[in-house]
């Protein structure tokens, strides 16, 4: 199966942020006096952050997500890391198209994907900024495929949760879900992508 474009999601498949979010997370938590266990926060990650923090501080989601992004941009790339084997797999798909689809706000996508040193290898990065109706609706993937005028049939999208799965499936392009990132593999499993696999080389 050869495909001329290939979207990635960003955290939990290209980069392990899970410190960076959580921490930041609850120091906005906190100045609202209120605190949340890192295992939860991560639980949630590849949600709309407003409707994560919505959760925890009903009718703040908005403003909470200002002052995170306020916080964020300065400590994501110290808290982040690459998972083992990205950069050898996007060295490897050099002829398709490669874009990242994420939740996160365009500007926090650049600095980060700039930070790990991968910014080079995506034509394209769409955030939740760029689109009015976040993952799981495909809104984010259609636009990405509009602006690379690839078809649906030539394109995947890797994830690592159900959000990106749906995604892709109701924009009618192939799914791979990751079994590393923010969900279980029998909750992805769940969701029927066409591929799971547990490392980004396979």
């Amino acid at each position: 199966m050869k495909f001329d474009l290939v979207i990635f999601d960003l955290d939990g498949v290209l980069v392990d942020s899970t410190v960076a979010i959580t921490n930041t997370f609850n120091q906005v938590l906190k100045k609202a006096g209120v605190s949340a266990n890192n295992d939860r926060i991560a639980e949630m990650i590849g949600m709309p952050l407003d409707m994560m923090f919505e959760r925890y501080l009903p009718g703040k989601g908005e403003d909470c997500s200002r002052m995170y992004r306020e916080i964020y941009g300065m400590v994501c790339v110290e808290g982040s890391k690459l998972y083992n084997g990205v950069v050898e797999t996007l060295e490897y798909l050099k002829s398709p198209v490669l874009a990242v689809a994420t939740t996160k706000y365009s500007k926090e996508a650049e600095i980060l994907l700039k930070g790990m040193a991968i910014r080079k290898y995506f034509k394209f990065v769409l955030g939740a900024d760029d689109v009015q109706k976040p993952k799981p609706n495909p809104e984010v993937i259609n636009k990405m495929l509009e602006l690379t005028g690839s078809s649906r049939n030539k394109t995947s999208f890797v994830g690592d949760t159900t959000y990106d799965i749906l995604a892709g499936k109701a924009a009618g392009i192939t799914t791979i879900a990751v079994t590393y990132g923010f969900q279980s593999k029998d909750v992805l499993a769940a969701a029927k992508p066409d591929f799971l696999i547990d490392s980004l080389p396979e």
